[in-house]
Formats: C-alpha cells, structure tokens, sequence
C-alpha cells in the first residue's frame, strides 16, 4: 500500500509542513480457509501474517519501528487460537526504547450455550511519564454462558 498526501500552500505556511508526504506499507500473509487440510487434521483455518511499518517526523527521524506477526487458528468446538508477537523500537524525549509484546488468547464453545476462553499478554512498553522502560502483563478470561433455546419469554 502507498499513501500520497498534498497540504495547501496555507497548511505549508502555517504549520510548516512539507508540499507533499508519502509513505509505504507492506504485509505479507498466508490464509487457508479449507473445511478441512486433511481427514486427520484438528485446524479447519490457518492464518499467518507478518507486518511491518517504520513512521518518520517531517524531518525524516525515526519514531517507531516495528515488526509484527501473527498467527490466527480455528477448530472444533469453535475454538480458536490467536497470537500476536513481535517488538519495536519507539523515540522518545531523545532516546530510543526496545518494546516487545507477546499476546496469546485461546476460546472454544464445548457447548452452543457456553463459551470459555482467555487472554495472556505480556509487553516490554515505553513509560512516558517516566521516560523508562515498563513491564505490563494482562490476564483476561471469558465465561459466556447462553439460556438455551428452549427457555423463551412470551408476553
């Protein structure tokens, strides 16, 4: 993908902007979306993906770059894996931070009124406040559980 932007003369002026910005973005991704890879299989759909993006000031310093990949899979019982992974590089107040992030979250429905599922991500993040380094871990699950449909509200 490339993005093109023009600014009129009076956003040049004022703002002190470049007459024209541009920037490219590239994505690299494999889908398999068969009912099933095999008769022995347990994943009906495999998604795996890479992304990469690097963003500039009107300058040209780099503000951040990062790499991301990400791995999407669904099963019986509407399960699903899902995993995002990948690290950066982040300016700011004159210095530059390595950041990584690791998110996992697993779900599957061994019922049609019931839904399990959770989330793990832990990340290497930027402390703005602070201009240090930062651990952040999150932890989430999910219970969904559904009346069935038997049970229905009449008036």
């Amino acid at each position: 993908m490339v993005s093109q932007s023009d600014y009129p003369d009076q956003i040049q002026q004022e703002y002190g902007q470049p007459a024209r910005l541009s920037d490219r973005h590239h994505s690299v991704e494999y889908n398999h979306n068969d009912r099933r890879w095999d008769g022995d299989s347990f994943f009906i759909r495999i998604r795996i993906a890479a992304d990469y993006d690097r963003t500039e000031d009107q300058s040209g310093l780099k503000l951040e770059q990062e790499t991301e990949f990400f791995l999407n899979m669904d099963g019986p019982l509407q399960s699903s894996l899902n995993g995002l992974f990948g690290g950066s590089q982040t300016y700011w107040n004159g210095q530059y931070f390595e950041e990584q992030f690791n998110q996992l979250s697993l779900s599957f429905a061994p019922s049609v009124n019931l839904r399990v599922g959770g989330t793990i991500r832990i990340e290497d993040v930027v402390d703005f406040a602070n201009i240090r380094h930062s651990t952040l871990s999150r932890y989430s699950n999910k219970l969904r559980i559904s009346p069935p449909s038997c049970y229905t509200a009449t008036s």
